[in-house]
Formats: structure tokens, C-alpha cells, sequence
């Protein structure tokens, strides 16, 4: 697990929903945090949002706002700098990530 080297902020709002969706996965204050994971397609970079008890021993640990993020160190090549946040999107909330101020490529996508 490592604690530096990555820069990832996150909103208040989205450290509250991080809080609530590990309550509601039942993994308590204990442990449990959001991983984001990048993964390469054809059309691009996808990144995919679940809930997991606890990092793996590479990942970087992001803890904000009472909330925990983790990210493999593939992920953090793509999302060191930005940002991570909780909106609404027609009916529904999602996270939204924020690029990082120097990446030109990179593309935000809204996913559930």
C-alpha cells in the first residue's frame, strides 16, 4: 500500500458518497474504499468505479473527507493531478472525474 506519489482530490460531496455506498456494502468505518481502476480500450481509457474491502499491497491510498480511494499503480498514470466527484446526471448521481491539469488526452466519462 502507498501512501504518496499520487495526487487525487476529492470533493466533500464525493467522500460523503464513498462513505455511505462502503456502509451500504457493509464493509463499516474499518475498512472499505472506492477503487478506481483505468483500463485501456480501443476507443480510449475507460475507468470503472467499484467497492472493495480493502487496497491490494501496490495500491495507492487515498483518504479524504473520511472516505478512502484506491488506485494500482497502472490507474495512477491517468489520474494523478485530478479530481474525483458526486453529480447529478439527469435522475441519477454518479462520480465524475476531474483530468489532470496537463493531460490533453485524457477524457472524462461519467460512470455509475
Amino acid at each position: 500500500m502507498q501512501q504518496i506519489g499520487l495526487v487525487l482530490t476529492l470533493t466533500p460531496r464525493s467522500g460523503d458518497a464513498i462513505r455511505r455506498a462502503v456502509s451500504t456494502a457493509g464493509f463499516g468505518a474499518d475498512g472499505g474504499g472506492l477503487r478506481i481502476a483505468a483500463a485501456r480500450k480501443r476507443d480510449g481509457i475507460r475507468y470503472l468505479f467499484t467497492i472493495e474491502a480493502q487496497p491490494t499491497e501496490s495500491d495507492y491510498v487515498i483518504e479524504q473527507h473520511g472516505a478512502r480511494v484506491y488506485v494500482d499503480p497502472f490507474s495512477a498514470q491517468y489520474l494523478d493531478g485530478g479530481g474525483v466527484d458526486f453529480v447529478a446526471a439527469g435522475e441519477e448521481q454518479v462520480f465524475t472525474l476531474t483530468p489532470p491539469p496537463a493531460s490533453r488526452r485524457w477524457q472524462p466519462r461519467l460512470v455509475a
